[in-house]
């Protein structure tokens, strides 16, 4: 029979390196360590998540956008027709640039230009009034044919002033 205390020489033991060596290694295999990106241990989750943020994103896009046309297309065609009137007349009143530049001007254009200024103040105050008095319920034909009169008007003496060819644009 074999003699345990014979069976293994002294030889036959790894030395207290290779004892760490294997160790380390055993613990490297049991534990693999991954490389973490900006702290992420699970990148495929990561990814995951990306994905359906950015599909979120053009979702609410999506739904605004339609909801949007949508509103727009229930409006009736009179306050189409007034908001376009009132967007031509912003964009109008942005060229126009303010009246103070007639006071280095001679007297017919500070003339034509307080007339002007005059004919502005008398239609805003018009638009005010209809607009007050209809409210954004009433589509009578006759009020909404009398502020179209009005807007149109108004832009016809922004384009007044423009054609003057004292104002830069």
């Amino acid at each position: 029979m074999v003699d345990k205390s014979k069976f293994y020489s002294d030889d036959d033991s790894p030395t207290e390196k290779q004892q760490k060596k294997i160790w380390t290694d055993i613990n490297g295999n049991i534990n693999p360590r991954k490389k973490i990106f900006f702290h992420i241990s699970d990148m495929r989750s990561f990814y995951y998540g990306i994905a359906a943020s950015f599909i979120l994103i053009f979702a609410v896009i999506g739904v605004y956008s339609t909801a949007k046309n949508i509103l727009y297309n229930m409006k009736p065609e009179e306050v189409k027709l007034d908001n376009a009137y009132q967007s031509a007349i912003r964009e109008f009143q942005k060229v126009v640039p303010s009246f103070e530049l007639a006071s280095q001007k001679s007297e017919n254009v500070k003339a034509f230009v307080n007339l002007k200024e005059g004919q502005l103040k008398y239609l805003d105050e018009n638009i005010s009034i209809i607009k007050s008095e209809t409210g954004t319920t009433d589509l009578s034909p006759l009020k909404q044919m009398h502020l179209r009169q009005l807007y149109a008007a108004k832009l016809k003496v922004l384009q007044e002033i423009i054609d003057k060819g004292e104002i830069d644009i």
